[in-house]
């Protein structure tokens, strides 16, 4: 599954601060299963593109963003 997070008037540098915090915020934060007797671990992968300088078009943001995640996951 995927989720957009915009960040209007960020840069790209900022955004991956903005996204390391968010990160630790999901993985700080266990999810408690009312079947399970101990709750579950969540992790997330960030990736960003920038509009204007590089990436211009709302596709290439995308792109861009799919190929960062894409990069993590290797």
């Amino acid at each position: 599954n995927r989720l957009a997070v915009l960040l209007p008037e960020t840069s790209l540098g900022d955004s991956k601060v903005v996204s390391e915090s968010l990160r630790k915020l999901v993985a700080g934060a266990p999810i408690g299963i009312p079947a399970s007797a101990s709750p579950i671990q969540v992790s997330i992968l960030c990736g960003a593109g920038e509009f204007g300088g590089v990436s211009g078009s709302r596709e290439k943001i995308f792109a861009d963003a799919e190929a960062a995640l894409a990069a993590k996951k290797l």
